[in-house]
């Protein structure tokens, strides 16, 4: 059996090194020139040191980044409203170049094929083949993975456009060595959240409930009065660092493979999340394993296999992270921090445990 990956970015690389750890022929198509280092820190919970170990990096992983500590959530003021919870195993931040640099190293040599961009993309109950620069692919199931806006999805599937949650992000990359703590604050219509970097460099992020494309670049301004550290960790920032987006999220599909059964969307392809429970990349390393495994076992079917092991799943948990992004949108700050703090601790426990407790396929 022959894959073809469509997207270099964190779903597409695991793909390709699981699929082809399972024994299948996989090569990633990337349009750009190289991997470039963009992006700026991410969260790595247990589940997707679970797929990272399942293909063999959870280690070199673990050693680029930072385990996160005392990352309690709190008001604008500093008080916890959340304390620290049960992490469940490891939790790790890093810079996301680093992820992908250890992804890539863990490719075959040649699966990674850079500077093709994708065009017509075709597909019947015999195989799929792709366009490219250089020329016509041909493959038994294509795997796309190229991201929240996906070509592929689409051109081939009758599916909703992504959605705009409400929320614009803007993270950044600072230089502040001797940041006490790590954590997450809750204001007015504001959040930010902060953690350590290897390096002495803190990752931080600003959420703000403001309309899409906006221009709203004074984040001293606006979280102006807010508990330590957060001033500081404004004031260090890099500008060259800072990345402003808005969040967007896909509604929930029919389904993750096309009608022809040669076609399955993977990661943000498939159900891009809002970030609110920090799972957009590990839901990705799920799939990419749970893919692997079902098509090594099932042959082509194993596309329905993938779809019918993940879609619930993934799909639960972004409905979990756009209900807790809508209590800093739609909510009074007060309104918000008050559901935060009456929030049934059991109940989170256990919802915790069952996405975090995630165990991988063997490959």
């Amino acid at each position: 059996m022959r894959a073809l990956v469509i997207g270099g970015g964190i779903g597409g690389l695991t793909a390709g090194v699981a699929l082809n750890k399972a024994g299948i022929e996989t090569t990633v198509l990337e349009r750009t020139s190289r991997l470039e280092p963009i992006g700026s820190g991410i969260s790595l919970w247990p589940n997707a040191f679970a797929a990272l170990d399942a293909v063999g990096v959870g280690d070199a992983v673990r050693a680029a980044g930072t385990p996160q500590v005392n990352s309690a959530i709190r008001d604008h003021h500093g008080k916890v409203l959340i304390p620290d919870a049960n992490h469940h195993g490891d939790l790790y931040v890093l810079h996301r170049a680093l992820l992908s640099e250890a992804l890539e190293a863990a490719l075959p040599a040649g699966a990674l094929r850079l500077n093709s961009e994708v065009g017509a993309v075709r597909a019947n109950r015999d195989g799929v083949e792709v366009d490219t620069a250089h020329g016509t692919e041909r493959a038994d199931v294509l795997i796309a993975a190229d991201g929240i806006w996906s070509r592929v999805r689409t051109a081939l599937w009758d599916a909703p456009a992504p959605v705009y949650s409400g929320a614009s992000a803007w993270r950044m990359i600072s230089d502040l060595p001797d940041l006490p703590i790590s954590g997450e604050s809750w204001g007015d219509k504001a959040r930010f959240g902060y953690t350590r970097l290897p390096g002495g460099k803190v990752y931080a992020f600003a959420d703000l409930a403001v309309p899409a494309g906006g221009h709203e670049n004074d984040l001293a301004q606006r979280y102006a009065g807010w508990h330590a550290p957060i001033g500081e960790i404004l004031a260090a920032a890099d500008p060259a660092s800072l990345i402003r987006h808005d969040i967007h999220h896909l509604p929930p599909l029919a389904s993750f493979v096309d009608g022809t059964g040669r076609v399955a969307l993977l990661g943000d392809a498939a159900h891009a999340m809002t970030p609110d429970l920090g799972q957009g990349a590990g839901q990705a390393m799920e799939d990419a394993v749970t893919l692997a495994a079902c098509l090594r076992r099932d042959g082509v079917a194993g596309l329905w296999s993938y779809d019918d092991a993940r879609r619930a799943r993934v799909q639960g948990v972004a409905a979990d992270s756009l209900r807790l992004c809508r209590l800093f949108t739609a909510l009074p700050g007060w309104a918000a921090r008050l559901a935060l703090r009456s929030a049934p601790k059991s109940s989170m426990e256990k919802r915790m445990g069952a996405l975090l407790g995630w165990r991988a396929p063997v490959l």
